[in-house]
């Protein structure tokens, strides 16, 4: 059976996201797109990568050998051009990995993005989510058959760690769906160093002097931070939403004990007092009394880091994740060799 990959990240050939991809059975081939420029303007990111994926899927899909058997991508622009292929002839199966629906506030567009995807999934043949509660869900909300939706935990590539630390700073880390309101209450009774990575930080509290944001904080740097860190914390806000897994992997590979929102989407990763700690949402007294069992206890700061190492490297790495999906692709296509 001939796979072809397609990997969209920025010097995708050298990275060992595409060795993996290549030592797959069953691989054919992999295009990768390199799309993600650094951009001065915060607009530009917004409609620029657009047309740059869909260029991108349009040239993979010219070029793909015409006996294809199976393309997967992790983004549904590139997909598109492999519909408007099926129209000459051309019809490999589709497989989108790591698809995550969400709501947005006018109707309007809520109605067309869900009549968008509804009609774009009745086209794909396998959907990977990154989350159990979204594959057993998406089915029933976009009208699709069972089995379309599978879940695969997600995976992430650190490369070469740095050296974890002993410092005392709370660390807490990214955007999507964060409730930092609650955290900046929380810092409020805690006599400890709290820092924040977060670019597009905005909060109604005012920032407390033992609390630092972190802007521009990036890769290498952004790694360096959570190395140093007691522990982090996730504070998230919609226990529906799938959100806060990347920087979960970053810190249990780093061995460092997690704090983090139980939500549906966390609840596959984290296994409460043995892999982490889970906290209550929106609750900042949840925030202060783990952060002091921590604080108190180096045993169990200690074991739950490790634990976390452990759970990380036997189930959450680069190649754990991608061979996952490469395994999944094949028994479910491979009749079709």
């Amino acid at each position: 059976m001939k796979i072809l990959y397609l990997p969209h990240f920025e010097f995708a050939d050298d990275t060992e996201f595409c060795r993996i991809l290549r030592s797959l059975p069953g691989t054919a081939d992999v295009k990768s797109g390199g799309i993600f420029p650094a951009f001065r303007y915060r607009w530009q990111l917004y409609i620029d990568p657009w047309r740059r994926l869909l260029a991108y899927g349009w040239r993979a899909m010219r070029s793909a050998p015409a006996d294809t058997q199976v393309v997967v991508t992790w983004t549904h622009l590139v997909l598109l051009p492999f519909l408007l292929g099926r129209l000459v002839g051309f019809r490999p199966k589709l497989v989108l990995v790591g698809f995550i629906y969400t709501d947005r506030a006018s109707s309007l567009v809520r109605s067309l993005r869900w009549a968008y995807f509804r009609l774009l999934l009745s086209q794909v043949d396998l959907v990977i989510t990154h989350a159990s509660v979204e594959a057993a869900s998406y089915g029933g909300v976009f009208g699709q058959p069972d089995g379309k939706f599978v879940f695969v935990p997600l995976s992430a590539h650190v490369g070469e760690l740095p050296e974890p630390g002993a410092g005392e700073a709370i660390v807490s880390a990214g955007r999507s769906n964060r409730d930092y309101d609650t955290l900046l209450e929380a810092a409020e009774q805690l006599n400890v160093p709290i820092r924040i990575i977060c670019d597009s930080f905005q909060s109604r509290r005012a920032v407390p002097p033992n609390v630092e944001v972190l802007r521009n904080c990036h890769q290498a740097d952004y790694l360096r931070v959570l190395a140093d860190a007691r522990a982090v914390v996730i504070p998230l806000k919609d226990e529906e939403l799938s959100s806060g897994q990347m920087v979960l992997l970053h810190s249990m590979a780093l061995g460092k004990p997690v704090l983090v929102t139980h939500t549906k989407g966390i609840a596959d990763y984290v296994e409460s007092e043995r892999t982490g700690l889970t906290l209550q949402r929106g609750s900042a007294s949840s925030i202060v009394t783990q952060v002091q069992r921590l604080l108190n206890d180096d045993a169990l700061t200690a074991r739950l880091g490790q634990a976390a190492r452990e759970r990380y490297r036997a189930h959450h790495t680069l190649k754990a994740g991608l061979s996952a999906i490469g395994r999944l692709v094949n028994e479910r296509f491979s009749s079709h060799g």
